[in-house]
């Protein structure tokens, strides 16, 4: 009996769909909300897995040399009743990136706030980083929170920093403004000293409410330490950080800026020609504050293909400097300013 054409397009969607089905391991939403709120979790997502496993065993299951992403969600993954560490899936897919018999390209933490436990105290989370820290080559995404009036916690020593390329941090809350101070500058002081030993950060996202009295030294430090990143490629300042008159200047390697203050005449003439993409979205509270106008005369930006402001508080020429240095930009930049 000669194979169908059906038989061959099965075939092909078959090897062509295997890879990306398994390409990433995670825990989802459902299973993870259940968790949380002490109810039976469904079996759904790595649960199912998990479940088929106990069924077939995990080392007859053929997907597993696919599996190029495993991303860790929240701090509830790492609890011994989770998917990960209960069903024995965490220790096996050890053993794999052990052998290299499983080639990660990449390892997220998504919204982990690493102050919650002791990661040493767990030996199988233990494992699983030094195995991902020796034996693999995957890039390293971390995204942290910072709950409030706590202070900011990263255990750098558990990976190879040459390998962090992404970074993201998250602190959502208003601070005390008077209360909080000295903790604000202890936690700056730690976002610093992370971004001092990570000089291959290619993506950064800071989302920070640290409101801060003028703090020459620690300002002066922040930008000094930020400027050394010459792998930075996207940088995106999603809170006014410390106070509105602080401007952070992205290091000369920023492809993509994205901000929500427009700043100081220094601050925009001190934009990479690099640049190809920046957004300035405003808040409300900052489009009110009056912001005395000035010509800037001159201007680096020479490669710009995309620009967003949804306020009109840049410079009076600052418009047309842009259009006439980018004329290929995808929308006329002089738009933003009527």
């Amino acid at each position: 009996m000669k194979p169908t054409p059906l038989l061959f397009v099965s075939k092909h969607l078959y090897n062509f769909s295997y890879p990306k089905i398994w390409h990433t391991l995670s825990t989802i939403l459902k299973e993870r909300t259940h968790r949380m709120m002490n109810r039976p979790i469904p079996c759904v997502g790595l649960q199912k897995l998990v479940a088929y496993s106990k069924v077939v065993g995990l080392e007859n299951m053929q997907g597993f040399q696919h599996v190029k992403e495993i991303i860790l969600r929240d701090i509830e993954d790492f609890e011994d009743t989770g998917a990960w560490i209960s069903g024995g899936m965490l220790e096996f897919v050890t053993g794999l990136v052990e052998s290299g018999e499983m080639r990660l390209l990449r390892f997220r933490l998504h919204r982990v706030d690493c102050s919650k436990g002791n990661w040493n105290e767990k030996p199988i989370i233990s494992n699983f980083l030094t195995a991902i820290k020796h034996h693999s080559k995957a890039t390293i995404s971390p995204q942290t929170t910072n709950a409030p009036s706590t202070p900011l916690y990263f255990p750098l020593q558990l990976f190879e920093l040459q390998q962090i390329t992404h970074f993201e941090i998250n602190y959502y809350y208003p601070c005390d403004h008077q209360k909080d101070q000295a903790i604000i500058i202890a936690n700056t002081t730690t976002l610093i000293s992370i971004f001092q030993q990570t000089p291959y950060l290619k993506d950064l996202t800071l989302c920070l409410q640290y409101t801060l009295d003028e703090n020459p030294d620690l300002e002066h430090l922040s930008q000094s330490t930020i400027s050394t990143l010459n792998c930075l490629q996207t940088l995106q300042i999603l809170k006014v950080l410390f106070h509105s008159e602080f401007f952070l200047t992205p290091p000369p390697s920023t492809k993509d800026l994205l901000v929500t203050q427009a700043g100081s005449t220094t601050w925009w003439q001190k934009l990479s020609e690099n640049l190809k993409s920046l957004s300035i979205i405003t808040p409300y509270s900052l489009n009110t504050t009056e912001i005395k106008a000035f010509n800037m005369e001159r201007l680096q930006l020479k490669t710009l293909k995309s620009f967003y402001m949804d306020s009109k508080q840049g410079p009076k020429d600052f418009f047309d400097l842009l259009y006439s240095n980018n004329p290929e930009s995808e929308e006329d930049p002089r738009k933003a300013r009527d």
